[in-house]
């Protein structure tokens, strides 16, 4: 995954980062007990976020319990109880890390091609094990529209990330009703915008130089231009994505644990500029 969405660790409290490193762990429990073994090295920052907003969505309270486990034989640490989102959680991992790999392999310029044809079969037979149909279903879907906007070159900065963002929406919206589906359905659009964005921010010169689609690349007729939309555009237009989030998550009733919402605003708040930041002064400087 892309591993953006992460928390502003200095900003938590003690007990608010115990929290988050618990579902953390728990999100890496649920993948071997529910996807198998090998599938807990997909675990990601993003998809952490994802089942704390389902949790957070339906008021939630989150069992933890001191374990060990195998990166950690020695020592106890928290770490959260399988649930239905943590578990739902790991199935649309697996889809989304299988689908990522054949979307490498279909690129003939991908430098991941080689290790993304050993990778396919292990990634097949966890996603194979994702126990809901909608979630293979509607991944499938969204990135063959995704794949379709890529081929044609599309020029719409827009269009892919829409695409992209479509995808979270339904799948964090999934199975909620009311008020809590309208609100993850928005959240998923955005924040699945927010990391398309992201994403292609910070691969814009690997790609330019590897001549792969980037929607920067295409959106402008110079590099001078879209170096100039960086410095001068970029940075509201992710406050807007981060703003929508915000704006959605406050209208969240707080009937669960209160590390959930705290641990969300966080992320929202602090953690993905911070962590977009370092991402991108680390390619002004490589």
């Amino acid at each position: 995954m892309f591993g953006y969405v992460k928390p502003y660790n200095s900003e938590l409290k003690v007990r608010e980062d115990e929290y988050y490193r618990g579902i953390y762990c728990g999100l890496c429990r649920s993948l071997s007990k529910n996807t198998g073994g090998f599938s807990s090295i997909i675990l990601s920052y993003d998809m952490t976020f994802f089942a704390i907003v389902r949790m957070a969505l339906k008021g939630m309270h989150v069992k933890m319990k001191k374990r060990r486990c195998l990166p950690h034989p020695f020592r106890k640490h928290t770490s959260a109880d399988d649930n239905e989102e943590l578990k739902y959680a790991a199935y649309c991992s697996v889809v989304l890390a299988h689908m990522k790999v054949k979307d490498n392999i279909s690129d003939e310029r991908s430098l991941k091609k080689a290790a993304s044809i050993l990778a396919s079969p292990f990634t097949s037979i966890m996603s194979r094990r994702a126990k809901e149909k909608f979630v293979t279903d509607t991944i499938q879907k969204g990135m063959n529209l995704f794949s379709a906007l890529e081929d044609e070159k599309c020029q719409s900065i827009d269009a892919p990330a829409d695409a992209f963002g479509q995808i979270f929406s339904e799948l964090m919206s999934y199975k909620l009703e009311g008020n809590a589906r309208e609100i993850a359905k928005d959240i998923g659009l955005h924040v699945g915008k927010w990391v398309y964005f992201a994403d292609a921010r910070c691969d814009y010169r690997k790609d330019l130089k590897n001549n792969s689609y980037n929607p920067f690349i295409y959106a402008f007729d110079s590099q001078e231009k879209a170096e100039q939309f960086f410095n001068d555009e970029f940075n509201m237009v992710m406050s807007l994505e981060l703003n929508r989030i915000k704006n959605d998550f406050e209208l969240i009733d707080r009937t669960g644990d209160p590390e959930l919402y705290a641990c969300a605003e966080n992320i929202i708040l602090a953690g993905m500029k911070n962590t977009l930041n370092r991402e991108i002064e680390k390619d002004k400087n490589s």
